[in-house]
């Protein structure tokens, strides 16, 4: 990921962000200097994920869908063959394609 990256929240996709910066490590304490007030966790549950390394993102909301995308209509689109579990790279050209006309839009 690199900043001015695209990122689709699913459950559907109904938000999209743009990353601004990324950071990954093991360290607690740079976890929470790099994610200030802008996490959702809780130091504990920050403390177990830097059992191993963690990905924190910094990103900005860039916009919210009017109509939420199915997962049925991602797979259709080709963004996306099953549901990610993690961060994912849209890899299909219908993919790419459905996500430029969400950013020109």
């Amino acid at each position: 990921m690199e900043p001015g990256d695209t990122l689709f929240f699913l459950r559907t996709v109904h938000a999209v962000g743009v990353v601004e910066e990324t950071r990954r490590t093991s360290v607690l304490a740079d976890v929470l200097s790099f994610a200030g007030a802008r996490t959702v966790y809780r130091a504990e549950e920050l403390q177990k994920m830097c059992a191993k390394e963690v990905l924190a993102v910094k990103f900005r909301l860039d916009q919210v869908l009017d109509a939420p995308v199915s997962r049925e209509n991602l797979k259709m689109l080709g963004v996306m063959e099953e549901s990610p579990q993690s961060i994912a790279q849209i890899k299909s050209e219908e993919g790419i394609q459905w996500a430029r006309t969400l950013q020109e839009g």
